[in-house]
């Protein structure tokens, strides 16, 4: 299966989004690949690498599957009993280095689904376990069954099917994507190909986030369990119910590192409500215009870089090389630092800047010394929640934290944060405050930076 690159030469050729009369969308393989690189842009560096969602996405496609997204006021809407129920929201969870190596094997976010299932509409099988640092777990083995094997998808629709909604909790009838970025995008659309599910035109972060409590609909208020976390191997580890969704956050990554860095998770499905005040509605539709941007840029011969920025209303903070790369898998995320310095021909001076890792680019200094750990508040370009994005220079295709490489020409982007990330309440969750502590810092900052 041919990945974007190769096919600019003409195979896809560039298509409108097929929509009907409803408003929604049926991606082909050319849509398809605009929102994987769109996603891959504003996941700021995190969310799995791109490329192999593409190639899953772009296989459920040449099978003859349909990936259709709907807009949020469709669900439970009268007039269209199949959409009368709840969203399931999905992603992988861990380090994207480790991801490179060790591929996942496809059917955990089924399992995650089956595992919510049976949580969601009380199956008595479901023992719970005792309550450990603000969380309820479900005893080991409870959910064994979730995992069907690769191969045996079809055992995982069924099982949807077969669940009978009652008056307190509804069936799933689509999925969502956790966050806009590179697989974590992609994989619930592959997902909901398989399943004759529709995916929702949303998701929780507007981008990418490190931590599992920056989930949007957390931050307002909507409920954090029943939770399912699935590795590769089919080891299952679930909780019925958290004190916040900082413990859970806690738990689950202290699960997923011993489950080697990597696993699925799926969390409580999200009601209409949710989705319509606590979700980012459109960020799909938005992942297809910027990529859209970027492919059509790149057959027209112009600025790929330039059309990123003219799409998101962006400011490049800087065109130029990477010169340095120190990041390394620290607690269950990929940490550190890279530098890039500017090219002559744009910056004379050759000015310097560090970016700060956690999976995502976290924040961006202009560097003025030759201290590396040189942090002054007036030399902060940009910071969390707003994206910071890293992009080859000459096609623009989005660099992720696990594919940096000293030597590598880029373009560093910084995009606004969609509003809802910036009330007081999602700042104290996902703000500077968070992310760049005084006592790491040196200084402390309450509001996020975007250059002028």
């Amino acid at each position: 299966m041919l990945g974007c690159e190769q096919m600019l030469c003409g195979v896809p050729p560039a298509t409108e989004l097929e929509k009907n009369a409803e408003g929604d969308i049926t991606l082909d393989a050319y849509g398809t690949c605009c929102i994987v690189r769109g996603a891959a842009i504003i996941g700021c560096g995190g969310g799995g690498s791109p490329k192999l969602g593409e190639i899953r996405c772009l296989r459920a496609l040449s099978e003859g599957k349909k990936i259709v997204i709907v807009q949020p006021e469709r669900i439970c809407s009268e007039g269209y009993p199949e959409l009368d129920g709840v969203v399931g929201n999905l992603a992988f969870m861990g380090v994207p280095e480790v991801i490179k190596e060790k591929l996942v094997a496809g059917a955990e976010l089924r399992a995650c689904v089956r595992g919510v299932q049976k949580m969601w509409h009380g199956d008595p099988s479901i023992k719970e376990g005792q309550k450990v640092a603000g969380i309820t777990p479900v005893v080991d083995g409870c959910l064994d069954d979730v995992y069907v094997a690769p191969g045996m998808e079809q055992a995982t629709a069924d099982y949807i099917a077969a669940v009978t909604p009652n008056s307190e909790h509804q069936r799933m009838v689509a999925l969502m994507p956790l966050e806009v970025g590179g697989m974590n995008c992609i994989e619930p659309l592959v997902l909901a190909a398989e399943l004759g599910l529709v995916v929702v035109d949303c998701d929780g972060m507007g981008r990418a986030f490190p931590e599992y409590q920056m989930f949007c609909p957390f931050i307002y208020g909507a409920p954090q369990c029943p939770c399912v976390l699935v590795a590769p191997d089919g080891s299952v580890h679930a909780a019925t119910a958290a004190d916040s969704a900082e413990q859970l956050e806690r738990y689950m990554r202290l699960k997923c590192v011993e489950l080697g860095c990597i696993a699925a998770i799926g969390g409580c499905p999200l009601s209409k409500d949710d989705l319509m005040t606590k979700s980012i509605r459109g960020s799909l539709t938005r992942c297809y215009e910027i990529g859209n941007a970027v492919l059509r840029a790149r057959r027209a011969n112009t600025d790929p870089v330039a059309a990123i920025v003219e799409k998101t209303d962006g400011r490049i903070v800087v065109r130029g090389k990477i010169t340095e790369n120190c990041i390394e898998i620290l607690e269950g995320f990929s940490r550190g630092k890279f530098v890039v310095q500017a090219f002559a021909s744009v910056d004379p001076a050759e000015s310097r800047y560090r970016v700060h890792v956690q999976n995502e680019f976290i924040c961006c200094f202009r560097v003025c010394s030759n201290d590396e750990n040189d942090s002054d508040p007036d030399n902060l370009v940009i910071c969390a929640p707003h994206l910071i994005t890293t992009v080859d220079v000459e096609t623009g295709y989005p660099i992720t934290t696990e594919e940096l490489r000293v030597g590598q020409r880029v373009a560093i982007i910084a995009i606004r944060a969609d509003p809802l990330l910036l009330t007081p309440q999602a700042l104290a969750v996902v703000g500077p405050t968070h992310f760049m502590p005084e006592k790491q810092y040196g200084f402390k900052l309450s509001e996020p930076v975007f250059p002028s």
